[in-house]
């Protein structure tokens, strides 16, 4: 049996063209993302009135969901390859409210029911948690996954860049230590039982980081 030479090469170059766009596209998302993120903390600075830097902030959360489901549909892959999906909507909000508490109980103790969030802040920390899943967890975990194969790169790599993504604003290196830490954790329990119908996706992810913004930070 003879090999189809040409064949065979018409498909390696489809898939380098596919791998390279993939790439492009994941390159294109953080850039965006990266001038945001400097934009804000260059506002951050000359800015005192806290309710305009709470306003650009949930403007640039918006824009970031924008971009981000925007490459999901340039990829061509369902919101649910992402991580994203209704099904079994109670059940998702339960797991993300039950270990979500338990996160906050160990990482601050009985303390945290001493805060007392107001209304904007809830809705401004909903913003920034669904935003970041969705782009770091959601996005940039599966396209690693996609590319990579491997999961372990899939928690890795975009939790290193959630961490140096946190440096702008904050300009300390223990936040980018502890996001890091943090995104770990998240990343870790999306690859628990990635693609599977016990998956913990986008929804229950994101009210963990929301619970945690709002009684830890």
């Amino acid at each position: 049996m003879e090999l189809d030479y040409k064949a065979i090469g018409k498909r390696i170059k489809i898939a380098r063209i596919i791998v390279k766009k993939e790439y492009i596209l994941i390159g294109s998302v953080l850039t965006c993302e990266v001038v945001s993120m400097f934009l804000i903390a260059y506002l951050y600075q000359i800015l005192d009135s806290h309710l305009i830097k709470i306003i650009i902030q949930n403007v640039a959360n918006v824009l970031s969901i924008c971009v981000t489901l925007l490459a999901i549909k340039v990829s061509k892959k369902s919101l649910r390859d992402f991580g994203l999906s209704t099904d079994h909507l109670f059940k998702q909000i339960l797991i993300g409210l039950v270990v979500g508490f338990i996160l906050v109980v160990l990482l601050q103790g009985l303390s945290f029911l001493e805060a007392s969030p107001n209304l904007y802040d809830i809705f401004s920390m909903m913003l920034v948690g669904f935003s970041e899943e969705l782009l770091f967890r959601g996005f940039l975990f599966t396209m690693i996954y996609e590319l990579s194969g491997s999961r372990l790169k899939a928690v890795f790599i975009p939790s290193i860049v959630f961490g140096i993504w946190h440096f702008p604003v904050g300009q300390s290196i223990d936040q980018v230590i502890g996001t890091t830490i943090i995104g770990l954790i998240y990343s870790g329990m999306r690859s628990l039982y990635f693609r599977t119908d016990k998956e913990i996706g986008i929804i229950p992810l994101s009210i963990f980081h929301w619970m945690h913004n709002i009684f830890i930070l």
